[in-house]
């Protein structure tokens, strides 16, 4: 590692300001106001906090560190196409704030799992609960140890130095100060965090030449690929994949979280609960925004060197492009990038807080006090609370334990992603059962959730280790072999476009040449004309694209050169065609007929087995987007609940209270009975009758009936 790449003594002080500056909060918050004697103050902030400060904690517990470097990393090798997960924010909130919050909010309830309890059972409570505390568990510990990961390989600041520092000081906070301090803190972390990527987007648009420059890269490439509407589900990311798909996840997370609820409850009232919860989408949004643009100019800073193709030292990850790029552009000006590290932190410390707390009070509310209410025990406020914060340190240790897992196991790190995004579906179809329909019993509930559970992890894993992987947009080396040294003489000056022109050009005569050498001397005739591959770098789904998407994306890049100077297209267009021509070398068939013809037969195998594949619907589960995922056993969820509960196994007998179905679906109610008989039908001119099902205490409308 250079010594251009080394940190500074002011970058280590900028990134220890910002963990003194977040111990600091918590400290205070312990030592001031109720001094957290209570679990209303210690977990809820006794429902005084500000809407603002919510809204942006929101955000940051929602935005980890792996989304601040996997975001870029994701444009930058697949385009702008991801953008569209921000339509289902939109969507989702109102959903959130109008559906699911009323119900939480009105309960009062610490932990949210306590809802499953009323409506259902303690034993769908409880195995709710502890689906949730095992997702957290290993997920904490991915946050907190991937970003350590990716930054040591690049900036050689030491990996467990950092993990043991940012966990200490967020169990610290966290363990003391409570809720306020993790919300307060979250302020502080997310201006951080938008400053990290607000820096490195500015001062990588400089190092291009512009916002022009950077935009006539990217679509000249391809990465403004917007217009990706293929409605087909094995489509990785399209607008139908990120919306719809979108819209499950977003709500699985703010809907029926632990974490985002008891953030919303921390507040005086539950319009300003609702305010919160739309303040935070714009906020999640243009961080979002923010992730996307850095992505773009990454991109069109590595256009003709990626990084992981060339082999640079460190390098083999996406997740490493963007610290790379940051100690490329920033490496030179100290403090910058000790700012960076700790707006990459500042995301891992605000996810790994709320997950503290949350597991803190899932476990008080859900575990501990249910046993002692059996044993008859009865204690005093104070020492609950002390209790909450022993427990809240314990997780804090927790997740340096996992930490250290995540060095050892090292498939853990995809496995922990597939987990949080299997577990979010099922979830949400539980609450859901409970809050739209009386009919469905709390055995037919727990069933349908274990069974959803299940088949989302047998798709998640199996869609891992045996579906196909995606493929990139189009990369380049073409400027990192670094044959030519271009010293410039006084008076001399060559500008950049010609010398790679120049360079290009000599390039690919020397490709030419070198590859009609070795075909002239080991390939027969008979071969020579399959010699020169040019291969189709793009396609947005998981198997190669045809020839259509192959032509369109062809186009796209002509249409998008013209833009360009004379002498920018035609050096794009050399260097393009050298790449592919030297790529499609690499990859040529062998000279012998008998290994040719073997690996025609393999891939004559090869295509016979995607058609069985086709065909059989199991595997075609497995090329299914994982947008889909949380939304296919959501939708598992809600048919398997209804199947059992109208069998006669598994009836409902249990009488409701009213605050536990949705507000919504009583005021859905209302809207129809302004036209239906005394019957309970709906009088339609076309015969059609719908049969209106009466939610539990409804009192307003027998108040009205009394009325009359």
């Amino acid at each position: 590692m250079n010594q251009h790449d080394m940190l500074s003594f002011w970058d280590y002080f900028v990134f220890g300001m910002s963990l003194v500056l977040s111990t600091m909060l918590g400290m205070y918050y312990y030592f001031t106001g109720g001094r957290q004697r209570t679990n209303r103050e210690y977990l809820l902030a006794d429902s005084s906090m500000n809407v603002w400060v919510v809204s942006v904690s929101l955000m940051a517990s929602f935005m980890s560190a792996i989304t601040l470097l996997g975001v870029p990393a994701e444009i930058y090798s697949f385009g702008m196409v991801f953008f569209w997960i921000n339509i289902s924010y939109m969507i989702g909130t109102p959903i959130c704030a109008y559906f699911f919050l009323p119900v939480f909010y009105n309960l009062k309830a610490t932990s949210a799992y306590e809802y499953l309890e009323l409506r259902f059972s303690p034993f769908v409570r409880t195995i709710a609960s502890a689906t949730f505390m095992l997702q957290m568990v290993v997920y904490m510990g991915i946050v907190l140890y991937a970003p350590a990961l990716a930054l040591s390989a690049v900036t050689g600041l030491s990996k467990w130095t950092a993990i043991i520092s940012v966990g200490l000081v967020c169990t610290v906070y966290c363990g003391f100060g409570g809720i306020k301090a993790v919300l307060w803190t979250d302020l502080l972390q997310s201006g951080l965090m938008f400053l990290a990527l607000i820096a490195v987007s500015v001062i990588g648009i400089n190092e291009v030449g512009g916002v022009q420059e950077v935009w006539n890269r990217a679509v000249m490439d391809g990465r403004i690929n917007m217009d990706t509407f293929d409605p087909d589900p094995t489509v990785r990311h399209s607008f139908w994949t990120l919306t719809f798909g979108g819209i499950f996840i977003y709500c699985s997370i703010f809907g029926v979280n632990q974490t985002q609820v008891q953030r919303l409850l921390t507040v005086k009232s539950l319009k300003e609960a609702q305010v919160a919860a739309f303040i935070a989408w714009p906020i999640t949004s243009f961080l979002s925004l923010c992730c996307c643009i850095t992505g773009i100019v990454m991109y069109a800073y590595f256009q003709d060197c990626d990084p992981i193709l060339a082999g640079k030292a460190g390098i083999s990850r996406p997740d490493q492009l963007l610290p790379y790029f940051m100690i490329k552009i920033m490496g030179s000006m100290p403090g910058l990038p000790g700012l960076f590290i700790a707006g990459i932190f500042s995301g891992a410390l605000s996810s790994v807080s709320s997950f503290v707390n949350s597991l803190a009070a899932v476990t008080l509310e859900d575990f501990l006090k249910p046993i002692i209410r059996r044993k008859g025990i009865s204690w005093k406020e104070e020492k609950e609370a002390w209790v909450t914060k022993l427990i809240a340190l314990f997780f804090g240790f927790v997740c340096l334990v996992m930490s250290v897992l995540a060095e050892q196991m090292k498939g853990i790190l995809e496995a922990s992603l597939t987990i949080f995004g299997v577990v979010g579906g099922p979830l949400l179809g539980l609450f859901t059962l409970g809050m739209v329909s009386k009919r469905c019993s709390s055995k037919a509930a727990a069933i349908a959730f274990i069974v959803s559970l299940l088949i989302g992890f047998w798709i998640g894993f199996g869609s891992v280790s045996y579906g196909p992987k995606p493929i990139s947009l189009s990369k380049s080396t073409t400027q990192c072999l670094n044959k030519f040294n271009w010293t410039v003489d006084e008076g001399h000056d060559i500008s950049r476009e010609k010398r790679n022109v120049y360079s290009s050009s000599v390039y690919l005569a020397s490709s030419l040449s070198s590859s009609a050498l070795s075909s002239s001397t080991s390939t027969s005739p008979s071969d020579s004309s399959d010699s020169l591959v040019v291969k189709i770098p793009y396609s947005n789904k998981y198997s190669p694209s045809s020839s259509s998407s192959s032509s369109s994306s062809s186009s796209s890049e002509e249409e998008s050169s013209s833009l360009l100077s004379p002498e920018t297209s035609l050096s794009r267009r050399i260097r393009r065609t050298s790449s592919n021509i030297m790529q499609g070398i690499s990859h040529s068939p062998s000279s012998s007929p008998a290994t040719s013809q073997s690996e025609k037969e393999k891939k004559g195998q090869q295509v016979a087995h995607e058609d069985d594949t086709k065909e059989n619907g199991v595997f075609y589960l497995y090329k299914l987007s994982y947008m889909y995922l949380a939304g296919l056993t959501f939708f598992i969820e809600l048919f398997l609940g209804y199947l059992f509960s109208s069998s006669f196994l598994f009836p409902n007998n249990k009488a409701l209270q009213s605050n536990l179905i949705s507000p919504f679906m009583s005021d859905w109610k209302q809207f129809y009975q302004k036209n239906t008989r005394d019957d309970g039908f709906t009088s339609s001119q076309n015969g059609i009758a719908i049969d209106l099902e009466e939610y539990p205490g409804d009192q307003r409308d027998h108040e009205t009936t009394d009325n009359k």
